[in-house]
C-alpha cells in the first residue's frame, strides 16, 4: 500500500474535521486522542465515519477506565494505543492497521 498523503497534523479535532471533510478520500488513516479541547476524540470519530465508514482509526488516550478494548471495538476503532507509547508501538500499530483487510480491533488480537 502506498501513503497517499505522508500526514496532516492538526492539534485539535475541531482543526482536523474540516480537512477530512473535504479530502476523506485521500487518507488512508487517522490517528486521534481521546481527549482534545474543542471536539472530543469519540465525536470526531463519529465524524470520520460518517464520512468514510471504514476509515482505519487509531486512538490514543491516558485514561483506560474511559476507553477498553471492547469499547474502541465497539466504536469500530482499528487499535487503541494506551498512553505512554513509544515510536515503536506507533510504528507498529500504524503497520498492523494499514496492512490489515479489516482493520477493526479484535477484542483479543492486540492484548
Amino acid at each position: 500500500m502506498s501513503i497517499k498523503n505522508p500526514r496532516k497534523i492538526c492539534g485539535r479535532g475541531i482543526w482536523g474535521h474540516p480537512k477530512l471533510t473535504a479530502r476523506a478520500d485521500s487518507f488512508n488513516l487517522v490517528i486521534t486522542d481521546l481527549s482534545m479541547p474543542d471536539m472530543g476524540g469519540l465525536l470526531l470519530i463519529e465524524k470520520i465515519f460518517a464520512l468514510r465508514p471504514r476509515m482505519p482509526v487509531i486512538l490514543t488516550t491516558g485514561y483506560s477506565e474511559a476507553m477498553t478494548q471492547e469499547k474502541a471495538q465497539q466504536a469500530g476503532i482499528a487499535d487503541l494505543l494506551m498512553k505512554p507509547y513509544n515510536k515503536t508501538d506507533l510504528s507498529l500499530s500504524i503497520s498492523h492497521v494499514l496492512n490489515t483487510e479489516d482493520p477493526v480491533l479484535q477484542t483479543d488480537e492486540r492484548q
